[in-house]
Parts: C-alpha cells; sequence; structure tokens
C-alpha cells in the first residue's frame, strides 16, 4: 500500500509519485507522455493551449509537476512566468516547470532564474522516454523536499557594510 508523503504520494519504492501537467498543443505528444507517466503511476492533467495551463498552473492547491511546450497558442511564456511569479508564495507558485521546445535557442531565452519558488528545468525535443521519466522524478522529489516547500526570506540590505 502507498505511503503519503508531505506533497503527492510514495511508490512501494520509495519514489514520489507527482501531479503531472502535460501542456502541449499537439495532442498526439500529449497522449504519448500521458502513457508513459501514467504507467509510472503518475496523476497526468493535460492542457492544449497557453490559456488552460495557466488556469490549470493558478488553480490548483497543489504543485504540480508542469511539462510545457513554449510553441504554444495563447498568452505568452513570460506571461506565464509573471503569473507564477504572482503566486510564488503559493501552491500555485512552486510547481517545477519544465520548458520544452524543439527550438534550442529559444529554451536558452526561459528565464529559469527568475523562478525563485519553483523548479525550472529546460527540456529539448525530441528527447527519450527515459530521460522524462527521470526528470520527472527528480524534479517531484524536489517539490517535495521541505526546503523548497517554506516560503522565501525576503532580502535584506547589510547596513554595515
Amino acid at each position: 500500500m502507498a505511503v503519503p508523503a508531505i506533497r503527492g504520494w510514495l511508490d512501494h519504492t520509495g519514489a514520489t509519485m507527482a501531479r503531472v501537467l502535460i501542456a502541449d498543443d499537439d495532442a498526439d505528444i500529449r497522449a504519448v507522455m500521458r502513457d508513459v507517466l501514467e504507467m509510472q503511476s503518475h496523476t497526468v492533467l493535460e492542457a492544449e493551449n497557453a490559456a488552460h495551463t495557466l488556469a490549470l498552473l493558478t488553480a490548483s492547491n497543489e504543485p504540480l509537476v508542469a511539462l510545457v511546450d513554449l510553441r504554444m497558442p495563447g498568452p505568452s511564456i513570460a506571461e506565464l512566468i509573471e503569473r507564477v511569479l504572482d503566486e510564488a508564495n503559493t501552491a500555485a507558485g512552486r510547481h517545477g516547470i519544465v520548458f520544452m521546445s524543439a527550438d534550442v535557442r529559444a529554451l536558452e531565452t526561459v528565464p529559469c532564474d527568475d523562478l525563485p519558488g519553483s523548479i525550472c528545468v529546460r527540456l529539448v525535443k525530441p528527447f527519450d522516454v527515459d530521460r522524462l521519466i527521470v526528470l520527472v522524478a527528480e524534479v517531484a522529489a524536489r517539490i517535495a523536499a521541505p526546503a523548497l516547500r517554506a516560503p522565501l526570506a525576503p532580502l535584506r540590505a547589510d547596513s554595515t557594510k
């Protein structure tokens, strides 16, 4: 029987099972990724455009591993990042976001460092399904880590210098 973790569940091997959002406008890609991730016991949600992705990210009561294609119709990735930043001290701001694209240059422009409460990864398409499985497990484990769940302390200027 599965044992509850702080976030998500642990399977019989101790791996964290995650809630995964697959955000891609290509239904075939979503279907393949869903099949692979459900075989790993992850719960999968799907979004076919950026507006639906934003709605699911902001409505989630718990962090998600979000696999987000950069080239979806709707609001831009910059808007998505801005919305996640607006929610930085809530569960919705603690998502692990994996930005995916075949365009390496576009991936390099994604400002992962701007997501302090979240985990941000860039994944080049096409990718091996084994890499996807490992990456989702790694991001799920980091989301479940207590240090990442704590609110970020505000930076203070050091008045002694």
